[in-house]
């Protein structure tokens, strides 16, 4: 037939068939793309250049940022935050600690350090020791006159990081100091637990405060301290607080 061609016609049939075509630069676009996103962020525009650190008494920025050997200058992205926490934790003084990622470029460690709840005379130093007994530094002399000492017993075993021994009585004169610490109790000079049946504190005045056994020992303790600041608010001079009869308190005087 003149004038007609010889080309098969597209049905629409044969055009729902084989779809329109793809874009052949959308799968190279897809990939430039991410390469970009990969790139920026291992870019230097991430690393570190700034460590902040709050919660600390003890140790100084400086000092935990040092325990912690963060890599100033490397990709936040690359560092493992639990490994910065176990490398804090190895400090005994420290209870826990977190780390955030403050970005571009900031970490931030927060932290719990534990608190000196008493000091144990050993091997001519002062060893700070936690509420539990736990050996969490060395001073060469008592720091804060608030924190007692602990008498009346001879260490067995004393290392940093590890539970003092013997643990029942260093135990019982650490948990006194730590429950005075959460009462604000000024100027204890000691706690003596020569018998843990008859534990006894001394203020910095000389005065002598008999709690009794250490079953128990709160309840006592909060009897003696009411009476103690009731002495200290009149300047009243004693010799005694004796509370182990609860029900029948003593204020001996001088």
């Amino acid at each position: 037939m003149i004038g007609m061609s010889s080309r098969p016609r597209r049905t629409w049939d044969t055009l729902r068939r084989t779809g329109p075509r793809k874009p052949a630069a959308l799968p190279i676009l897809v990939v430039f793309v991410l390469i970009s996103v990969v790139t920026f962020l291992y870019s230097p525009a991430f690393d570190v250049r700034e460590v902040t650190v709050r919660g600390n008494a003890y140790f100084s920025a400086d000092e935990v940022a040092e325990l912690a050997e963060v890599p100033r200058d490397k990709n936040m992205l690359l560092i493992n935050s639990s490994g910065v926490i176990a490398r804090i934790l190895r400090a005994p003084r420290m209870e826990s600690a977190s780390v955030r990622k403050k970005y571009p470029s900031r970490m931030e460690i927060t932290l719990v350090e534990r608190k000196t709840a008493a000091y144990l005379p050993y091997g001519g130093f002062f060893m700070d020791l936690s509420a539990l007994g736990l050996v969490i530094g060395v001073s060469e002399a008592v720091t804060d006159r608030n924190v007692p000492i602990i008498t009346g017993v001879a260490p067995s075993f004393v290392l940093l990081g590890e539970v003092a021994l013997p643990a029942d009585r260093i135990g019982a004169a650490c948990s006194v100091g730590a429950m005075l610490a959460a009462r604000n109790v000024p100027n204890i000079s000691e706690v003596n637990v020569k018998d843990t049946s008859d534990i006894v504190i001394i203020t910095n005045e000389g005065s002598r405060i008999m709690l009794g056994a250490a079953d128990g020992i709160e309840e006592r303790l909060d009897t003696a301290v009411g009476i103690l600041a009731g002495a200290r608010s009149r300047k009243q001079a004693f010799k005694y607080i004796d509370v182990r009869v609860t029900e029948r308190p003593v204020l001996g005087t001088k």
